[in-house]
């Protein structure tokens, strides 16, 4: 009796497979600058100059930012890494939102009176250019979207986490030459000890010399 062939592995499922957990993976935030914690993740204020400023925004896998809008002026983005949508909204919402995707290198213009938002598929990085008095007009029509994947995530820069790890090594590299010297100090005591009753090894105990005395 033949067995059952067994179903071979067809290799272009196993590479779309790997592609597709590839693409899952969440990418690592490389923006360096100081912080800010939101909703969605953070943002790092770049450049700030008398008519125009720059800014980093970055969105927490599965989160989104809040609907945003701005009567007057423009904010143009850059995806920098990750991936995700750029969501634009209709103004009296009667029609479906409009979703288009993003990838690193990707440019999108959120154009006055633009309801829109960006959900992240992956860890979603963008680079965004806009007038220096945008944020004061803008306006939130709807909350961000949280997800637990935002619990865990560490807004510390990289920069500030190489800094935490080399002045603990440097602590612990100061712990162990510390404890190094006072061994050697008590190896040195010891050997000084230990000379000294040498030294002092005829003088006294059992190998003491007999004393002589002159006479009267």
């Amino acid at each position: 009796m033949r067995k059952p062939i067994r179903n071979r592995i067809d290799p272009s499922k196993i590479v779309k497979h790997s592609a597709l957990v590839e693409r899952a993976k969440p990418v690592d935030f490389v923006v360096q600058g100081e912080r800010e914690p939101a909703a969605f993740g953070f943002t790092v204020v770049k450049h700030k100059a008398k008519s125009f400023e720059t800014l980093f925004l970055a969105i927490a896998q599965h989160c989104a930012t809040p609907v945003w809008l701005h009567e007057k002026k423009t904010r143009v983005y850059q995806v920098v890494s990750g991936s995700g949508y750029f969501v634009v909204m209709s103004g009296d919402g009667a029609q479906e939102p409009t979703r288009i995707p993003l990838n690193p290198g990707d440019e999108v213009v959120a154009a006055p009176a633009m309801p829109h938002r960006f959900e992240a598929v992956n860890n979603l990085s963008l680079y965004a250019v806009q007038d220096s008095n945008y944020i004061k007009s803008l306006k939130e029509l709807e909350e961000a979207v949280s997800s637990d994947k935002l619990v865990s995530l560490d807004i510390t820069a990289p920069s500030e986490r190489r800094g935490v790890t080399e002045r603990t090594r440097n602590s612990k590299a100061a712990q162990q030459l510390a404890s190094l010297k006072e061994q050697k100090a008590k190896t040195q005591e010891t050997v000084e000890k230990r000379e000294k009753q040498l030294t002092l090894g005829f003088d006294s105990g059992i190998n003491a010399r007999p004393m002589t005395f002159g006479d009267d």
